[in-house]
Order: structure tokens, then C-alpha cells, then sequence
């Protein structure tokens, strides 16, 4: 596994891998640089039927540092929305 690979949840349906690109390589005020981004339904088996929720992505950096930037970045964001 990559050290410079993030794993993100609850990416709502239709969103597409352009989108999560544009987001995540703005993190911050330099433009970092992504490698890949790989996303995928999280499905929920529903009486026996399999229903998508949402989407989860992985988001690979070109290295480490810049991963941690990014995490930084949307630790520091979420926490405009704590009480």
C-alpha cells in the first residue's frame, strides 16, 4: 500500500473523478500533484438486493508530504463546522 494514499468515504453518488481531482489537488494554497484517483460505489445489500449509497475514493499523491498537506488542509476545514 501507498503511504501517500488517501482514503475517502461518503463521496456523494455522481460525483466524478475530475471533481475529486479539482478538490483535492487545491488543498491548500499550492497545487499538489495526483497521481491517481480510483473511485467506487459502497453498496449496501438491501433484502437482497444491493443498493449504492455512496462513493469512495482513493486519492494517490506523488509523495507523502503532500498527503499529509491535504489531510491537514480538510482537518483544518472540518473544524469550521464544529460547534
Amino acid at each position: 500500500m501507498f503511504k501517500s494514499n488517501l482514503y475517502v468515504k461518503f463521496i456523494p453518488l455522481g460525483v466524478s473523478k475530475e471533481e475529486v481531482e479539482n478538490v483535492f489537488k487545491k488543498a491548500g494554497s499550492n497545487s499538489l500533484k495526483i497521481i491517481s484517483i480510483k473511485l467506487k460505489n459502497y453498496e449496501v445489500n438491501e433484502f437482497g438486493i444491493k443498493t449504492p449509497k455512496y462513493q469512495i475514493g482513493y486519492v494517490l499523491y506523488e509523495s507523502v508530504k503532500e498527503a499529509q498537506k491535504a489531510i491537514q488542509f480538510f482537518d483544518e476545514a472540518m473544524g469550521l463546522f464544529a460547534d
